[in-house]
């Protein structure tokens, strides 16, 4: 839930470049949306920080076998994405360490793939 005027997927090449300061309307957005779900919840915040929520540009996962070192499975759920696909990913990481190939397709997942793609601001490195 990006905050207003903020922008979602931006592309960071490195962590601290993440803006974490905490605005009142960041504050206020969530105060707004999460009033409407739950009825008389007092406006009292705690507690609250910035994280980085990481996703690749086209929103896929990586997964795949490193191109130069065969021995290292390598493998980016990208934060919350992919904690809900947790049991699939894991099936398919531990067939490419154990086996060096999955029965599922994985084609849009493997680094090769991104190096095809145009994602004008990001650098895929390996």
């Amino acid at each position: 839930l990006p905050p207003r005027g903020r922008s979602r997927g931006r592309c960071l090449l490195a962590a601290d470049s993440l803006d974490r300061m905490i605005r009142e309307s960041d504050i206020d957005l969530l105060w707004e949306g999460a009033s409407r779900m739950f009825r008389g919840l007092s406006k009292t915040t705690l507690k609250a920080s910035a994280c980085m929520f990481t996703n690749t540009p086209d929103e896929n996962f990586v997964m795949d076998i490193h191109p130069e070192h065969p021995q290292v499975a390598v493998c980016s759920a990208c934060s919350g994405h992919g904690f809900k696909f947790s049991p699939v990913i894991g099936e398919i990481m531990a067939s490419l360490a154990m086996k060096g190939v999955t029965d599922h397709d994985i084609s849009i997942h493997r680094i090769a793939y991104r190096n095809q793609q145009n994602h004008s601001n990001c650098v895929w490195r390996h």
